[in-house]
């Protein structure tokens, strides 16, 4: 089993009222970089429910995201709290993913 850092985009679009896109991530523990990026998908789009529950589904929205391979994001990922799971699991809170504003 591999660990991944999904990124991903939210508020932000056209449809959100906005141009710029803010970012968050989350490490995932998967079999496959194509298992990440679906799980990630799926973790995204609850995130931006949880915290935007009127608003368009995230899915919806083409937003960016993908697994991250840049060495700066990386180290600052692993030297920040970024919230950790497994393929199949969901953040314990999505205070630890929470916007800053």
């Amino acid at each position: 089993m591999a660990t991944f850092l999904f990124r991903f985009g939210f508020q932000g679009t056209p449809i959100w009222g906005s141009d710029s896109e803010d970012s968050t991530c989350i490490w995932i523990e998967a079999e496959s970089i194509e298992e990440a990026l679906a799980w990630g998908v799926e973790v995204a789009t609850a995130f931006v429910a949880h915290w935007w529950p009127d608003l368009p589904p995230w899915r919806e929205c083409s937003f960016a995201h993908g697994i991250e391979d840049k060495a700066e994001v990386l180290r600052w990922a692993t030297e920040n709290a970024v919230p950790k799971v497994k393929c199949g699991e969901y953040p314990r809170t999505w205070d630890s993913m929470r916007p800053s504003h």
